[in-house]
């Protein structure tokens, strides 16, 4: 989403990335990878609750696609960190238009399972 930000400003939307994590966590995480839009906290995943984003299974966390992920993630030099928050939540994106309705819904059923900038943008 960071690469393709402009796409989504020239379509008049907001971006926001929805995290567990703290305020200092967000920001060094924002400030790591050079995020241009905000990142938002909730440590008690009221927003993966009504947004009704999965929970993986505790072998998911050793399952091949994740160890190719992790391995991938620290070739690229993004390292690996310990989970501090719920390390079972799946993520998930939305598109949420003025007043609140929301028109697309992308419910990852594994952690690599990310929606394409592409989707979104086509969701708008």
């Amino acid at each position: 989403m960071r690469d393709r930000y402009a796409d989504f400003q020239a379509k008049k939307a907001g971006v926001c990335i929805i995290g567990m994590g703290t305020v200092p966590e967000a920001a060094a995480f924002r400030d790591r990878l050079e995020i241009p839009f905000p990142m938002l906290v909730d440590p008690k995943q009221v927003t993966y609750r009504t947004l009704r984003m999965g929970q993986a299974r505790a072998t998911s966390l050793t399952n091949p696609e994740m160890l190719i992920s992790g391995a991938k993630s620290l070739i690229k030099g993004r390292g690996i960190s310990r989970p501090r928050q719920d390390p079972f939540q799946l993520g998930g994106a939305a598109v949420v238009r003025v007043g609140g309705e929301i028109s697309y819904t992308h419910r990852a059923e594994s952690f690599s399972d990310i929606a394409s900038s592409h989707e979104l943008l086509a969701a708008l």
